[in-house]
């Protein structure tokens, strides 16, 4: 943190107060008591987050058995297609806090055979992270994660919502650290349209607000490698392709309430080989031909590109590795932060700010108060970027005096039954 600390000197962040929204239409009394609130529901949704990946790890992991991987999403329809529809709606609203049915025969297997499992040093680091969250609470504890997530990845999948739109469900769910390869693409491709938009832009400093880690991701998971994150690479070479920034001038800090994610970026620069290992959870003939264009020029801007070893279920997707630069990995930082209640003082005015995959977890009150710090943290003149076409977010945002100036959705993949899409959104704050 040396680097990113001598460049924000005098900022510290701290809680939000009520005068920092002037126009918010509450006591200070009042403002506290729901900040309080929120930060305890935050902290619930931190660990139900981790319990989702918990289980996804549980469904997936090639470590610690050679049960055959269950995808999250199916286990999910069986599980709750399995009981009667009278427990069954009940299940779904919550009500029901035990298994109404017994839990698939897979997934009980796979289950003991991780609680059986002793973590070692030379084994994936995962498991002893997993086996903490546990902490000699055994099965009970996996079978209730266990249903708790199903709920939401039935309803999520099934779309019965319970009359409630999909956005809803994410308002509620917990905070998800998961993140691939292609969530970079519309970011890439952002960068290049904002790159026209004002030529001479100069992105020096950058922002990301909830970068991720591919810790266990609920579908498409992959434990050849360590756990990485990826965009604050991703950016940090974009920027550089793009002539928008140089690697003497450049600092990208990321900020995550989750601190296991922070740990890995705060750790990456004192690695003795700094890797990232790049693997498309597509196949190659999936996949759009700008986003393979798009692969195959990644990270040559702020590293080394090597051949990636991968086994023959993969062979038909891309890959490869870079090895970062020691000038890039150090300028790359972290620090653990809540961008709903917390901000800097003074403003480190960034140039641009990334909040993607971050913003469909907050309802109204939680948006208002996240895009008011992001505000605060961006100079006269810079970006937001985000991927939520969501319109209340372009109506706070235009109140917080961030203008939306373009928006875009793009197409990854025509996929196996509908195209993977992404999107994005630009906003300018304003000032000169």
């Amino acid at each position: 943190m040396l680097c990113l600390c001598g460049s924000l000197h005098g900022q510290t962040k701290r809680r939000v107060r009520a005068a920092d929204l002037p126009s918010w239409p509450t006591t200070e009394v009042e403002f506290d008591r729901s900040l309080a609130e929120i930060e305890r529901q935050a902290n619930e949704r931190l660990r139900d987050g981790e319990n989702d990946h918990l289980v996804a790890y549980i469904l997936q992991s090639s470590q610690f058995t050679s049960e055959p991987k269950i995808e999250p999403a199916i286990s999910a329809l069986e599980f709750v297609r399995s009981m009667p529809s009278g427990q069954r709606a009940g299940y779904l609203a919550g009500r029901l806090q035990t298994p109404p049915v017994r839990l698939p025969g897979d997934v009980l297997r796979r289950m003991d055979a991780f609680l059986r499992t002793k973590p070692r040093d030379d084994a994936d680091e995962r498991i002893p992270y997993f086996h903490g969250l546990v902490a000699g609470r055994g099965k009970p504890y996996l079978i209730a994660a266990y249903m708790r997530t199903m709920r939401f990845l039935y309803q999520k999948e099934s779309g019965q919502q319970l009359n409630r739109p999909p956005v809803d469900l994410y308002q509620e769910r917990g905070y998800a650290s998961d993140t691939q390869v292609e969530a970079n693409f519309a970011v890439w491709t952002a960068l290049s349209v904002l790159h026209l938009i004002e030529p001479r832009l100069a992105a020096n400093r950058i922002l990301i607000v909830g970068p991720g880690l591919d810790l266990a991701p609920r579908t498409g998971f992959l434990d050849l490698f360590p756990p990485q994150s990826y965009q604050p690479f991703a950016i940090a070479d974009a920027l550089l392709a793009l002539g928008m920034s140089a690697p003497e001038r450049m600092l990208v800090h990321s900020l995550d309430i989750n601190p296991v994610v922070v740990r890995f970026l705060q750790g990456f620069p004192g690695r003795n080989k700094k890797t990232i290992s790049l693997v498309s959870g597509l196949r190659r003939v999936q996949l759009s031909g700008d986003f393979q264009d798009y692969f195959r020029n990644l990270g040559r801007k702020i590293g080394e590109e090597t051949a990636l070893d991968l086994p023959a279920p993969l062979a038909s997707h891309l890959g490869k590795s870079i090895v970062v630069r020691p000038d890039v990995a150090h300028n790359i930082t972290a620090e653990q932060f809540n961008i709903v209640t917390e901000r800097y003082d003074t403003s480190p005015a960034y140039d641009l700010v990334v909040a993607t995959n971050i913003l469909v977890y907050f309802n109204e009150q939680e948006l208002r108060l996240a895009l008011a710090n992001i505000s605060s943290m961006l100079r006269p003149g810079g970006y937001l970027l985000h991927n939520e076409l969501r319109p209340e977010i372009e109506t706070i945002a235009r109140e917080l005096g961030l203008v939306a100036v373009q928006a875009r959705t793009i197409q990854i993949s025509a996929g196996a039954g509908k195209p993977l899409l992404d999107s994005f959104v630009i906003h300018r704050r304003a000032g000169p």
